[in-house]
């Protein structure tokens, strides 16, 4: 039933009146709970005439807006996460929980529930038609965006409210995209002025002054989605089985080869240049040998007498035609030609992909913030992040982990904000990842360097190693978020990070 009895509009006539709600509808409905599985319902809903408002459980319509109850001073205990599906509370927060402490995927929370809680064989259903009684991942995914929206609101004091005439899943991007930037505006709100043992050293300077030392750790994380297959486009995909954005869907006529402008053949992805059809052909026999080892797929190319010309690129590129940016999806063919040479095609036949996640975080494991990079971890797209998520000078560190610290040292040795900034390689990849004849990494990017990182016995104080650990956990989103629309990919990772 809806909370509320009379109409809760302070200038409606009937509440003026005294009067109560009337017009009431009830309809069959399934409820998931915690103790009982799933039990079939009824759900009753209540309509002012005077005001046209639909007073529903959780929440009243009021012409095309859907405004949730006011939960500021606690959240409810049974969610409408469809129309003819409701949820206990604790149920979301258990899968919330599995979702932030082993990466449980929303199709595994489902089948959990329908094996372990819905308690089927004692619940029994009526006989008449009513609804199915098995969780769905669309279940799971309603649950989780409208219950954290709601603990949002219930932390900024505030309502939530959205678009009812919008499709059931497009109800909540406006909401999850306000939510979004907010995010990247102000960052982990607990980070924001964390300072504890782990993470901040206090040491005497010069003249016996006392000086406060704070360290972040960065590092990229392999956790994406599709993007536009050109390159620098941050134009959002319609849909994520998209190749292209709709400002380049024209590309969608040419050849996949990269640098090939011609037409594309009907019912294929490249032109009619036999070596392009040729690297096509491969492609699909890598789709269906994809099983095998990569030498029995050799073996199979030297067989077909069509893919003879053609052999898979070596996994890093050699030479002139070297691309440090190559997407994510993009292979790589080796193309015979005459007098035994061999030139290098490359083709995106499938969709593109985001580069990495780069993160900031505390030695004691708290994440700062996260940013998504599109097309490479380069060294000035780390340094505007620091920039902007420190730009208040009293949060801003006094030394930076880096692995690539080397080479963000040279691009920001003029930049005023790093100045007091120390710039050193974390210690696992200092000692295994650059060469003791690099003098410039030597002489300013090694981590021995900074007294101040270290206690008065010589050991290592801060945890340089925070990133490398959270990354291990993090990582382990990316099979969930593969397929994600930007808004929901960004939402999702930040509330992994705030859970």
């Amino acid at each position: 039933y809806p909370p509320f009895k009379t109409c809760q509009n302070a200038t409606c006539s009937r509440r003026q009146n005294g009067l109560l709600l009337g017009k009431s509808v009830q309809h069959k409905v399934v409820y998931f709970s915690l103790r009982h599985g799933a039990v079939p319902a009824w759900s009753v809903q209540f309509y002012c005439e005077s005001c046209k408002t639909t007073y529903h459980m959780n929440y009243k319509v009021v012409g095309d807006r859907h405004i949730y109850y006011d939960y500021t001073a606690s959240l409810l205990d049974v969610l409408q996460i469809t129309e003819h599906y409701f949820v206990d509370y604790q149920v979301v927060k258990l899968w919330k929980a599995m979702m932030h402490t082993s990466c449980t995927s929303a199709t595994s929370c489902a089948h959990i529930y329908n094996l372990a809680l819905a308690n089927a064989e004692s619940t029994k259903f009526p006989d008449t038609k009513w609804f199915t009684k098995e969780v769905t991942m669309d279940h799971v995914w309603n649950a989780f965006v409208i219950c954290s929206l709601l603990e949002d609101c219930c932390q900024r004091q505030c309502v939530l409210e959205v678009n009812q005439r919008l499709n059931q899943s497009e109800h909540f991007v406006e909401a999850m995209l306000d939510r979004n930037r907010r995010m990247r505006s102000y960052n982990q709100p607990l980070a924001r002025r964390h300072f504890c043992s782990k993470c901040t050293q206090v040491i005497s300077g010069e003249e016996n002054i006392s000086k406060l030392v704070s360290v972040i750790v960065v590092d990229g994380v392999v956790v994406s989605r599709p993007c536009c297959s050109i390159l620098n486009c941050w134009v959002h995909l319609r849909s994520p089985h998209d190749r292209f954005c709709h400002v380049h869907s024209a590309h969608l006529n040419h050849c996949t080869i990269k640098g090939c402008t011609r037409p594309v053949l009907s019912g294929r992805l490249t032109c009619d240049i036999l070596a392009h059809q040729e690297s096509e052909a491969l492609h699909t026999l890598r789709g269906k040998s994809r099983f095998r080892l990569h030498e029995r797929l050799e073996r199979s190319c030297a067989i077909h007498g069509c893919l003879a010309n053609v052999q898979i690129g070596a996994e890093e590129d050699e030479g002139d035609e070297a691309d440090a940016t190559q997407a994510i999806g993009e292979e790589v063919y080796d193309v015979e030609k005459k007098l035994g040479k061999k030139k290098r095609l490359h083709a995106q036949f499938t969709r593109n992909y985001t580069h990495c996640e780069e993160l900031i975080v505390a030695p004691c494991g708290i994440i700062h913030a996260r940013k998504t990079m599109h097309n490479a971890e380069g060294v000035g797209s780390v340094a505007e992040f620091i920039r902007c998520v420190f730009r208040d000078p009293e949060t801003r560190p006094t030394h930076v982990f880096f692995d690539n610290n080397c080479r963000l040292a040279l691009h920001v040795k003029d930049d005023p904000f790093f100045q007091d900034i120390g710039l050193s390689v974390d210690v696992f990849h200092f000692e295994c990842k650059y060469s003791k004849m690099d003098t410039f990494c030597q002489e300013n990017c090694n981590p021995a360097a900074f007294p101040e990182l270290k206690t008065d016995y010589g050991e290592w104080y801060f945890n340089s190693s925070a990133c490398e650990q959270t990354n291990s956990w993090f990582g382990n989103f990316n099979p969930i978020t593969r397929g994600m629309k930007p808004a929901k990919f960004d939402f999702f990772l930040d509330e992994m990070i705030l859970c």
